[in-house]
């Protein structure tokens, strides 16, 4: 399971979920409008993964030009492990004290910059990067993580459009009780 993104551990309770109880998933939501609960059924067999807007290269590494230090950077997704290991990370922070999630989770996810692959070095650099490459790294490579696009819209009773996403709660593995 740790080496698993999350994409694939979505994948894998949707498969789970649709082999147990059959592809038709009704919700409640609420219309908008009238402020009453209606029913919506979505087939959970229609979920596709979202298009990703950057290809890994052969090694199944991203590789990018910031924008503004115009650093040449060389990244990676993380798994479920390492997820888990900055999220203990964060957890052992005195109270009070914020912890450092942003650069932390960079620190995991570079490879390289500019050919530079010392972690030493790349720490200092991951420390000193402007603000606008951190957030264009972590915004970049959310958006290349294969994911299950979990979004969905119903149309209320009132004719008003309702989006909400599939979620893997409870119901979603009880859906009798």
């Amino acid at each position: 399971v740790n080496d698993l993104l999350e994409g694939d551990i979505e994948a894998i309770l949707l498969f789970l979920r649709n082999t147990s109880f059959g592809a038709d998933y009704t919700y409640k939501l609420l219309d908008p409008i009238t402020n009453k609960i209606f029913e919506t059924t979505i087939v959970l067999d229609e979920v596709n993964f979202k298009k990703i807007p950057h290809q890994p290269n052969k090694d199944g590494y991203f590789e990018f030009n910031l924008p503004k230090s115009n650093y040449n950077v060389v990244c990676k997704l993380l798994n479920y492990g390492e997820i888990t290991q900055l999220q203990e990370m964060e957890n052992k922070y005195p109270e009070g004290i914020t912890p450092p999630t942003v650069t932390n989770r960079l620190q995991k996810q570079i490879i390289s910059i500019d050919g530079e692959k010392n972690p030493e070095t790349l720490s200092k650099i991951i420390m000193s990067l402007p603000i606008m490459d951190s957030k264009f790294l972590r915004n970049t490579l959310k958006e290349c993580e294969p994911k299950l696009d979990l979004e969905r819209t119903a149309t209320a009773p009132s004719g008003e459009k309702v989006t909400f996403n599939v979620t893997f709660g409870v119901e979603f593995f009880r859906p009798f009780f």
